[in-house]
């Protein structure tokens, strides 16, 4: 599942977007979250929402939203 659609027009570099849309299908993979569920898209979100920040990593983009979505379990 690409990250493109929930990314805004120009907000990274099409470099930062195959980094992004990575990180979503290993997150997904790992949580076994289908692609185009409303559970992808939150993940897709908070993965934005982090690279906001300007952690445009893999590794530390996966671990942040990995523990994102495990620290309640």
């Amino acid at each position: 599942m690409p990250i493109t659609p929930f990314v805004p027009g120009g907000a990274f570099s099409p470099e930062a977007v195959q980094a992004l849309t990575a990180v979503l299908r290993a997150v997904c993979r790992e949580l076994g979250i289908k692609d185009g569920s409303d559970a992808a898209q939150i993940v897709a979100e908070t993965i934005i929402q982090l690279a906001g920040t300007g952690e445009y990593d893999e590794r530390g983009l996966h671990a942040a939203v990995l523990k994102a979505f495990t620290r309640n379990r």
